[in-house]
């Protein structure tokens, strides 16, 4: 994958990020038309860029009619999840959803302690993005630095989730080669 697109977080029908974003993408397949995802020797037809949605709006619950055509039509290879509603906990759905498409894009849920990892397994996340309280910006209530965090979440896939691949990105407080070769080794 080439990168992922800037974040969304407005998913109502007059959204002039949903506009943005298909217009994002739109321009990659343009620009990326070559360098498709394969499968084997065989492409998958999906774009090699990634879209992120911030999933605390409260128009998160419209992304199934607003969102979902975009990712369905313009196929990004990845799909970031990150900062949700509590009150309306949308991942589950969001990914449910995202996982009919053919082909599915692997999603990844940035998450800030063991328990909302547990949940982003139980809702279907591919990839789980650890992120420590020593992340610049976004913290985490009841969260810890990378350095625990992600033998916890290690932890927890070996004993909960043993039947899943589920791979592990570490992030926060990694700020030069030390602090990725700290992270490596994790």
């Amino acid at each position: 994958m080439n990168c992922f697109l800037a974040s969304t977080f407005d998913a109502t029908p007059s959204s002039a990020q949903l506009k943005t974003l298909a217009a994002n993408l739109t321009e990659a397949q343009s620009l990326l038309g070559n360098d498709i995802e394969r499968s084997g020797s065989s492409p998958t037809g999906r774009i090699n860029v990634g879209v992120s949605f911030i999933t605390g709006h409260e128009s998160i619950t419209r992304f199934r009619d607003t969102a979902l055509p975009v990712l369905r039509n313009l196929r990004p290879t990845a799909l970031w999840l990150f900062a949700p509603d509590e009150a309306v906990k949308p991942h589950g759905a969001i990914i449910r959803a995202v996982k009919r498409l053919d082909p599915a894009p692997r999603i990844f849920v940035q998450v800030g302690n063991v328990a909302a990892a547990r949940e982003a397994v139980l809702d279907g996340a591919d990839v789980l993005v650890c992120q420590g309280i020593d992340a610049g910006g976004h913290q985490f209530r009841k969260g810890m630095g990378v350095v625990s965090f992600v033998p916890e979440v290690r932890s927890l896939l070996e004993e909960e989730f043993a039947d899943r691949e589920v791979a592990v990105l570490a992030a926060g407080g990694i700020a030069d080669e030390r602090g990725v070769a700290a992270a490596m080794m994790l």
